[in-house]
């Protein structure tokens, strides 16, 4: 087992491992409640993870705020679509047991670039969440007759 990644920034953990292929299915398996996707993506995932010779499970913790968590996913999954492609890694998905983001890959290198990417999209995400509270609810400001009001 490889040790957790830190970035120093945001202090992000990035757990990464090396799982057989057959850990692989199982968990993508486990993930999506028994492979509850179309069928005939699932069977192109499993010939892609049986194709590779090794097999690289990343996780990193989810946004605590669920509007945060599903601004990251996109609608449908779009933004983890995307990465998968744009990162050529195998699977990324999102655990909601275990409250984190997890990703399969052929390489350590490409399954970082993919939680970079996700890392970086619930920055973008949070700081979109955190205008918009914040043109909610007006800043306060001091007032001369406030130091008079106590």
């Amino acid at each position: 087992m490889e040790k957790p990644e830190k970035s120093e920034k945001q202090q992000t953990i990035f757990n990464i491992t090396t799982v057989s292929r057959e850990e692989c299915v199982k968990s993508i398996a486990e993930l999506t409640h028994g492979f509850h996707l179309n069928s005939e993506y699932v069977g192109r995932l499993i010939q892609t993870i049986y194709s590779k010779m090794g097999i690289i499970k990343g996780t990193m913790a989810a946004p605590c705020l669920p509007e945060v968590r599903e601004a990251v996913v996109g609608p449908k999954g779009r933004f983890f679509k995307l990465t998968t492609v744009n990162c050529d890694v195998i699977f990324i998905w999102h655990d909601k047991t275990e409250h984190e983001y997890v990703f399969f890959g052929s390489s350590k290198s490409r399954v970082v670039q993919a939680m970079h990417v996700i890392k970086n999209q619930i920055k973008t995400c949070s700081q979109r969440h955190q205008a918009i509270i914040d043109a909610q609810e007006p800043a306060f400001i001091p007032h001369e007759y406030d130091l008079y009001d106590l």
